[in-house]
């Protein structure tokens, strides 16, 4: 993970995910969402907005975050947050 960085779509989706603060005593848990982008990450654009209103609590931070994903190309996105994820050695 220290090969992420904040300029690459993993590094954007990791800063979206910190600025979001899930709370599952509202919504679900970090690991949920994390399963649920991965059964489908087609649906990234309604991901994150189930992400950053899983606190109930929107703020400049989440939008600044979501806003420099990009998402208006989500096919790209995703391809490359993929390729990304497939590039990481986790060893």
């Amino acid at each position: 993970m220290m090969s992420v960085t904040p300029d690459t779509s993993l590094g954007k989706l990791l800063n979206l995910c910190l600025a979001a603060k899930a709370d599952p005593s509202i919504s679900k848990s970090a690991r949920e969402f994390a399963v649920e982008l991965f059964e489908d990450p087609s649906n990234i654009y309604s991901w994150t907005m189930d992400v950053i209103g899983s606190d109930a609590n929107y703020t400049d931070a989440e939008w600044e975050a979501l806003n420099e994903m990009k998402l208006d190309d989500t096919e790209a996105f995703v391809a490359d947050f993929q390729s990304e994820l497939e590039s990481l050695e986790l060893d």
